[in-house]
């Protein structure tokens, strides 16, 4: 015996198919848009993390027999400092504006650990404030995506 399928059939897949869209597409946008947030505010922390090991690593060219040990300290942060304020210039404007300025520089600690005299320069960058990107609410479920208030970088090098 053959059965044709009527349009009523046609009909009633049509509206399945209509319905599990209507479910399943606000979840999959979600999806790829938390996955975008995340990439972009993983790419500001991998610049800025370039940017203070770059600056960091900056030291490494000085050279040290032209300078008097008195100066040498100096003349360390301001290499350092003096990249580390070119390097933000070179960061997007979205996230170079939302740099804490206190938190963002290099410094030079000196002591010792073991009975070794150790000179340390220590590099640091921080964004804070307001999020990079505009998040959902929902209410007591909370923000989607969730994202960081701060983004840091850091960078430690001893000579």
């Amino acid at each position: 015996m053959l059965t044709v399928c009527g349009s009523a059939s046609i009909g009633r897949e049509r509206g399945v198919v209509a319905i599990e869209f209507a479910l399943l597409f606000p979840v999959v946008a979600a999806l790829i848009y938390g996955a975008a947030v995340y990439a972009v505010i993983f790419h500001y922390q991998i610049q800025m993390q370039s940017a203070v090991d770059q600056a960091a690593s900056s030291v490494l060219h000085l050279d040290r027999n032209q300078l008097p040990a008195a100066q040498l300290a100096g003349a360390v942060e301001l290499r350092a400092n003096a990249l580390l304020e070119n390097l933000v210039a070179g960061l997007p404007r979205r996230l170079s504006d939302r740099l804490d300025d206190e938190l963002t520089g290099c410094v030079l600690w000196s002591g010792e650990q073991g009975g070794i005299a150790l000179t340390l320069l220590q590099c640091d960058m921080q964004a804070t404030g307001a999020q990079l990107f505009p998040t959902l609410s929902f209410g007591m479920l909370g923000q989607f995506p969730p994202v960081p208030d701060t983004v840091r970088a850091s960078a430690r090098i001893a000579f």
